[in-house]
């Protein structure tokens, strides 16, 4: 979703089915850009909604492509929005994975078919139950059903 900043965009949330992500093989492309399955909008500071992720297929998708959660922008801070700290956004991620299969030779062994991707937020993702840094994601990959 782009530009989510209109009220009427908020508390809604996203279904995907049935999506098959394929071929992201590095964290780079021949070129030297980022390459990941899950980022975000640049411009997405206000609300991010609950993503929802059923029967997803990831083949031949290495660890370090997964995902990237950046960090909220510190020029976000601005009077007329968020007034003296960044828009959090960014730190609200919660991406919720269901029947996922994972095939093909850069796949992770051992990942699970349901699990999580959430935001890394100091002294707050590190105290929920069954959930692990990624640093190069920037986020949490966690097999707790308790989460959003």
């Amino acid at each position: 979703m782009r530009k989510v900043k209109s009220y009427g965009a908020w508390n809604g949330d996203t279904l995907s089915k049935r999506n098959s992500f394929n071929n992201f093989a590095s964290n780079a492309t021949q070129c030297g850009a980022p390459q990941r399955v899950f980022g975000l909008i640049e411009s997405a500071s206000d609300y991010i909604p609950m993503q929802y992720f059923e029967y997803s297929t990831f083949n031949n998708v290495h660890d370090h492509a997964m995902a990237y959660i950046m960090d909220p922008k510190m020029d976000w801070v601005n009077l007329s929005d968020c007034i003296g700290f960044p828009c959090t956004a960014p730190a609200n991620v919660v991406m919720d994975f269901k029947y996922s299969t994972h095939t093909g030779a850069n796949t992770q062994h051992g990942r699970k078919r349901n699990f999580q991707i959430i935001a890394d937020v100091k002294g707050v993702s590190d105290t929920y139950d069954k959930c692990e840094f990624k640093d190069p994601w920037n986020a949490w990959l966690c097999t707790n059903d308790h989460l959003g």
